[in-house]
């Protein structure tokens, strides 16, 4: 093998544990070498990883190994307390944040009947551009504290540290309030709203139309705009196995209505025979970079009953699947992906799933650093001296769970 250093990645890193045996911070980073024997013992509490190789013209071989003795006692593993669910917030509205989009029924109509098929769907320029452009500033600012989650054999990525405040706070009270469960609940058809008609929700008194002051030439181009929020929708993450059953949802409704009128009758007839619940939702604001993930394991608390799990991105701005950060369902048991969810600045991306089903954020890799450094290395020679690369190196979400 060539020379190699530790900027080529690769090392040998060696964990030191907790107070619970889990393992904490990297203590020691053994950089390979030509014809190097390295060994230690596997115990309860030895961790080990290699990290990430990141040179791009550099390849190494290494052969491993393990030497079995006898087997020792190994005592209950430790379980992590569980997140805390909360009840929804009462009186808080949603109008002021969502694309107004969203609560026109033919478009709920839309992303639910394709929500119910394909079990997911991801809502583009889901926040109003203002709250998205104050959220996102709030994120950046250096006074925003994050602090790294672990441990390293579940998880790695930073999570803000403290309550959320100001904007940050009231955009965690609207995932989580009385209103946006019930616009879910239109949107997707689970359970997730103790009110499940929802009429107040369905439009706000805040969308244009023609019957509440709006003029007809402002209603006019409303209509003309359907097929513009047709493109910022992306429901079912594969279209075309939307068309293969012959559905037609370029129209979001017959010209007399009465298929739309029947599956609306049906689907408060439904939702008449099934038991109200008390939906429950938590949150997390957190900071990917080169390095996060996150991993399946055995002790990992699933949702006891049908759960929709809920993105919202920040600062992802053509974010390439060869860079990781995405999220990956599997079924327990099973190696083969059931479906992923990329990053989408402003996307709102939604995935239903229960007991049986498990999901970890792919290992983010430094590509997108070393694309950014490469993008600014090559602006900083270009003649204009203008920044003609807009990649990002890291993205922020803010993760909601609503049990139904």
């Amino acid at each position: 093998m060539p020379e190699w250093s530790a900027d080529d990645g690769g090392c040998l890193d060696l964990f030191s544990v907790d107070g619970h045996g889990q393992p904490d911070q990297v203590v020691e980073s053994i950089v390979p070498q030509p014809n190097m024997f390295n060994f230690f013992p596997v115990t309860l509490d030895s961790f080990h990883q290699v990290a990430e190789v990141r040179s791009s013209s550099r390849t190494r071989l290494s052969i491993s190994g393990w030497f079995y003795g006898e087997s020792f006692h190994r005592p209950a593993p430790y379980m992590e307390p569980e997140l805390p669910l909360s009840a929804p917030k009462p009186d808080i509205s949603v109008e002021d944040w969502v694309n107004n989009v969203y609560f026109k029924p033919a478009v709920q109509r839309k992303i639910r009947k394709r929500f119910e098929k394909n079990s997911e769907a991801q809502l583009h320029a889901f926040l109003k551009q203002d709250k998205y452009d104050e959220v996102q500033r709030a994120l950046e600012a250096a006074d925003t504290y994050w602090a790294w989650q672990g441990p390293a054999n579940k998880r790695r990525f930073e999570a803000l540290n403290s309550s959320a405040s100001g904007v940050l706070k009231q955009c965690t009270d609207v995932l989580a309030s009385h209103d946006m469960l019930a616009l879910l609940a239109k949107l997707t058809g689970m359970n997730l709203s103790e009110d499940r008609r929802i009429a107040e929700v369905a439009t706000p008194s805040t969308l244009p139309t023609a019957g509440n002051g709006t003029n007809t030439k402002e209603s006019a181009a409303e209509e003309k705009g359907d097929e513009e929020d047709d493109d910022m929708i992306m429901c079912g993450g594969d279209d075309e196995g939307a068309e293969d059953d012959g559905d037609d949802d370029s129209d979001d409704g017959d010209s007399d209505g009465d298929d739309d009128d029947d599956d609306d009758a049906k689907a408060e007839s439904d939702e008449e025979d099934t038991p109200l619940g008390s939906p429950t939702c938590q949150s997390s604001v957190r900071h990917w970079s080169p390095g996060c993930y996150t991993l399946m394991h055995d002790l990992e608390s699933q949702p006891a009953a049908m759960a929709l799990d809920a993105q919202l991105f920040f600062k992802a701005d053509d974010w390439e699947p060869h860079c990781g950060g995405f999220t990956c369902y599997v079924a327990k048991g099973e190696d083969d992906e059931l479906l992923s969810v990329q990053p989408a600045t402003n996307s709102f991306a939604l995935v239903c799933r229960d007991s049986e089903t498990m999901c970890f954020i792919k290992y983010m890799n430094h590509l997108p650093l070393e694309e950014q450094q490469s993008a600014t290395a090559d602006d900083d020679s270009a003649e204009n001296g203008a920044g003609s690369s807009d990649k990002r190196s890291s993205f922020y979400d803010i993760a909601m769970t609503y049990v139904e």
